[in-house]
């Protein structure tokens, strides 16, 4: 059976508050943007700087998971199907 190729992409937009020297200071301190791709964790310590997330928050802290259900089902996988235990 030929491969079959979907492809999406997800967007989502981060609001951040302003930040004071301190706090930014503070959070560079924490280490913990080192392994965070955009080098923050909107779901570690920098959630307390943000704003507003506009779209989807799986897609901010590392993967699309409804965007990826969506081109499974384009391409007749179903999902709950694979994944019962």
């Amino acid at each position: 059976q030929p491969y079959r190729v979907c492809s999406c992409c997800v967007s989502t937009r981060v609001h951040f508050r302003k930040l004071t020297r301190a706090e930014i200071e503070w959070y560079l301190q924490t280490g913990e943007y080192f392994d965070k791709a955009g080098a923050y964790g909107a779901q570690g310590y920098a959630s307390v700087f943000i704003d507003a997330i506009d779209g989807c928050y799986f897609n901010v802290v590392g993967f699309p998971v409804a965007a990826f259900a969506k081109l499974c089902r384009r391409l007749g996988i179903d999902l709950i199907q694979e994944l019962r235990l």
